[in-house]
């Protein structure tokens, strides 16, 4: 091959590459943009989980997100089934997460999370009892047109829960 092709061939590359991205459905953030979207997101999400909006679950969950808790990998319908429904007697009160940190993974983000979750469960008797949920998971997201992102994995790193009284963590 002469040297001459070089210019064209890396042209050639440049475009197809172009082409693969644009065909994977991503688009390029900064660093202070992902934050700022997985912020939101992550407050759009807990609306959603408390109010049981299967609509947002549709729309903010990627075709091929997975949820993996401890060595229980659900798919994407898996999670949202078990997430549209509770048990007889429990009711999601609360599901803040606050965004500790954000870093680029190739084309996606990464997002660690603390989640502070709160159920009231009634007993047999009618009585409700709180629970609390602490969980930190590893988030990935993706920015995929304009300022539209999805969720394309949660994958649990810990979690620890208490009842009937707020968990000893600072602001609560």
């Amino acid at each position: 091959m002469r040297v001459g092709h070089w210019p064209s061939i890396f042209a050639f590359l440049l475009v197809a590459m172009s082409v693969t991205c644009v065909g994977a459905g991503f688009e390029n953030a900064s660093p202070e943009e992902a934050r700022k979207a997985i912020e939101s997101g992550n407050v759009q999400w807990g609306r959603a989980r408390v109010a049981i909006d299967k609509n947002a679950f549709e729309t903010m969950l990627a075709p091929t997100l997975y949820v993996q808790v401890g060595d229980r990998r659900l798919s994407r319908q898996q999670f949202i089934d078990r997430i549209s429904a509770s048990p007889p007697g429990v009711t999601l009160t609360r599901f803040d997460a606050r965004v500790l940190t954000v870093a680029p993974n190739g084309h996606d983000w990464v997002a660690i999370i603390l989640e502070k979750v709160e159920y009231d469960r009634k007993d047999s008797s009618g009585k409700t009892e709180k629970e609390y949920w602490a969980w930190v998971t590893r988030d990935g997201w993706r920015k995929v047109a304009g300022d539209r992102w999805l969720i394309l994995s949660s994958e649990e790193v810990s979690h620890e829960n208490w009842k009937g009284t707020p968990p000893p963590l600072a602001n609560w």
